[in-house]
């Protein structure tokens, strides 16, 4: 069964600077361009696959903040539509199992930004309702998932020291308190929970180095290492069948054997033209497990960009004057 990529370059929402060869000398840009200049991030496939969701960062030249947004468009490119709005930046939003809520992470801006507040909120996909705090703590508690049965959101929370990166699960009724599903001192993100609850999905240096893992659900007795030897975001098939996980720009596919304990085969390289990205994913699976989608600059392969930017230049003209 041949796979399929589906890519977007949204030019009306990413301003995308042209790569620059190594050997080409540095070029840097002014204070304004670089205010100017826009991202688009984390995106989240319906689990219909009909719609993404994605996050669309900026600059807030007057306020001096740094802000960004949800959005939604179509699969086919159509109704491009913005979701939240107001002083806070919103990220890494994910589907309810049934596609009628979204939840996601927001920074809150203002009074609370100077002690790094952040808030876990989930809203109707469909924009009919406002949007409601789930859970609020200081440093960043970001969304990567819900329970099959909908009821719990799985995020990665960073503690208080900023040391390190834990799973937790929130109750989306009822009390609404976290509990901690894998922690200690290695980091452990990107939690994904297998279709039928099972088997927990993450990516941990527990080993070292960044690889994916899978343990059993709840209980997190056993435990198996996925990739080989280094991986992230693992992203499981809608029929748990198959396990995918990115390396760099590179999609990786395990298949899973679940029926009497838990097998993996070795992983299997897919192509190379997902993007890179800092968020929660920078991909998504369709439903049938061969279309994928992701974000990609319009020059064609997966590229690591530099932006220098010089704020000093112009403080450094003024002194050089007053010196002559």
């Amino acid at each position: 069964m041949s796979r399929r990529l589906i890519v977007f370059a949204l030019a009306a929402v990413l301003f995308a600077l042209p790569a620059t060869p190594r050997a080409q000398q540095r070029k840097y840009i002014d204070k304004a361009t670089f205010f100017q200049m826009e991202s688009i991030a984390a995106p989240a496939l319906a689990p219909d696959g009909g719609m993404v969701l994605f996050s669309r960062s900026y600059s807030d030249m007057m306020r001096d903040q740094s802000r960004s947004n949800l959005w939604a468009i179509n699969i086919n490119g159509e109704r491009l539509r913005q979701l939240t709005d107001g002083a806070w930046s919103d990220s890494s939003p994910v589907w309810s199992p049934d596609g009628k809520r979204i939840a996601f992470g927001t920074r809150l801006q203002g009074p609370k930004s100077q002690f790094n507040m952040w808030q876990i909120a989930w809203r109707a996909a469909d924009g009919s309702s406002d949007q409601e705090v789930l859970f609020e703590k200081e440093r960043a508690q970001l969304p990567s998932g819900f329970t099959a049965d909908g009821r719990s959101v799985l995020f990665d929370g960073v503690d208080a020291s900023a040391l390190h990166r834990d799973i937790f699960l929130l109750p989306v009724d009822g009390e609404r308190k976290p509990h901690l599903v894998l922690g200690g001192p290695a980091f452990k993100g990107y939690g994904a929970l297998s279709p039928d609850g099972r088997f927990l999905a993450y990516t941990s240096t527990e080993g070292g180095l960044p690889s994916v893992f899978v343990r059993p659900f709840p209980s997190g007795d056993a435990r198996w290492q996925i990739s080989t030897p280094q991986g992230t975001e693992p992203r499981w098939s809608a029929d748990g069948r198959e396990l995918f996980y990115r390396w760099g720009g590179a999609l990786h596919r395990v298949r899973v054997d679940a029926a009497r304990g838990f097998t993996a085969s070795r992983p299997e390289r897919l192509f190379d033209r997902v993007a890179i990205s800092n968020a929660i994913t920078s991909y998504g699976v369709g439903p049938d497990g061969v279309r994928f989608f992701t974000f990609r600059s319009p020059s064609g392969a997966t590229e690591v960009r530099n932006v220098n930017v010089d704020l000093g230049f112009a403080q450094r003209l003024r002194e050089g004057a007053g010196k002559e």
